[in-house]
């Protein structure tokens, strides 16, 4: 007999983090105690079932889709393979670029509909973007316009590391058998997001936040 579970960890399309999800409780026919929403099976072939969750960090609801898959003869398990709605309508930080962040929007779509390799692929291509805009040769690779910018000092040693693994991961997704990686896991592509929020806050991001901090100053003082 096989034992089946539910894991209710997966990405929340509200406040973007890898958080835990809890079944939306309703009363039953009698009134008196909730219980938790039953999940629909959608088809039996694709084996894939949905149901309505609120995420335990922001308390926002959202649908739920779970799909099926053997640990091994004994257990199965359904996970988190997507979300309604994919991603909520974030604001665009200060200093980010329209270029730099529909592809960051993107990737985070990927990411809400369980493709990693899509997801690492937008967010190297976000990457490149942001090194053309700190003065990078428009024409070089990627892997030269890091070289470009550490050696000029426009970027330092840990942020060159930085686009280097976005800039590697990348090519995993896009050409996984010339770097002899077949796969990319979805915790691999949203370590992936993790560098690319520190390497947009570092360059960019810290710099216009201060710059709008210094004119609302300005105002006051004027």
């Amino acid at each position: 007999m096989t034992t089946i579970r539910y894991s209710m960890n997966g990405i929340c399309p509200y406040c973007q983090l890898k958080v835990h999800f809890s079944q939306v409780l309703i009363y039953g026919r009698g009134g008196g105690e909730r219980i938790p929403l039953s999940f629909i099976k959608l088809s039996n072939k694709e084996q894939t079932e949905v149901t309505i969750v609120t995420c335990d960090n922001c308390i926002k609801t959202l649908v739920a889709f779970f799909e099926y898959k053997r640990i091994d003869k004994s257990m199965g398990v359904f996970e988190v393979k997507s979300t309604y709605p994919v991603i909520s309508k974030i604001a665009k930080p200060n200093g980010v670029t329209q270029r730099i962040w529909d592809d960051y929007v993107e990737g985070m779509i990927c990411l809400g509909v369980n493709a990693p390799k899509g997801a690492v692929v937008l967010f190297r291509r976000a990457t490149q973007s942001l090194m053309k805009e700190l003065g990078a040769n428009p024409n070089n690779y990627l892997w030269k316009q890091i070289k470009e910018l550490k050696e000029k000092g426009i970027i330092n040693e840990n942020l060159s590391e930085l686009a280097t693994e976005l800039r590697l991961w990348g090519n995993f997704g896009a050409h996984p058998d010339d770097d002899l990686l077949d796969e990319v896991t979805i915790e691999e592509a949203e370590e992936m997001k993790k560098l690319l929020d520190m390497l947009l806050k570092f360059t960019i991001i810290q710099k216009a936040e201060v710059e709008a901090i210094r004119e609302r100053r300005k105002k006051k003082k004027g």
